[in-house]
């Protein structure tokens, strides 16, 4: 049986551990692929797309370490197979890693490839200038 679950973050995740938890015996998911940054993963799509990173698991409850997921925003799960249970039991999956904040605001900046001078007047310059007679 197949299961495939998607979360999105308001920020970038670097993403540092799988936890899952699933079972009992042939229940538990024998396959995981996981896809970052895809909106358009679904059943048919995740044959055809290549994944970010896979794992073979065992029938236990599996802490997967990561090492390719920085900058995550959206995270799909694809679970392929299970040991040759009817069903595919997944209690718990959780994620662990550090989040930062997405800067959405434009940076406001000027470039100048020549200053004009009379862009930038300088304050009190009148009084700098005295002929002398």
């Amino acid at each position: 049986m197949k299961e495939k679950t998607r979360q999105k973050f308001t920020g970038n995740v670097k993403l540092k551990s799988i936890s899952i938890k699933a079972g009992p015996g042939d229940n538990c998911p024998s396959k995981l692929k996981v896809y970052i940054n895809r909106d358009d993963v679904d059943f048919d799509a995740v044959e055809t797309y290549e994944p970010t990173q896979e794992w073979e698991l065992v029938q236990t409850s599996e802490i997967i370490e990561i090492s390719k997921m920085s900058n995550v925003r959206n995270l799909n799960l694809y679970f392929s197979d299970n040991f040759g249970g009817e069903i595919t039991r997944i209690y718990y999956i959780g994620l662990k890693g550090e989040w930062t904040e997405i800067k959405k605001d434009p940076i406001i900046t000027l470039y100048e490839a020549a200053a004009n001078p009379a862009d930038h007047k300088i304050h009190g310059e009148e009084r700098l200038h005295h002929d002398i007679d």
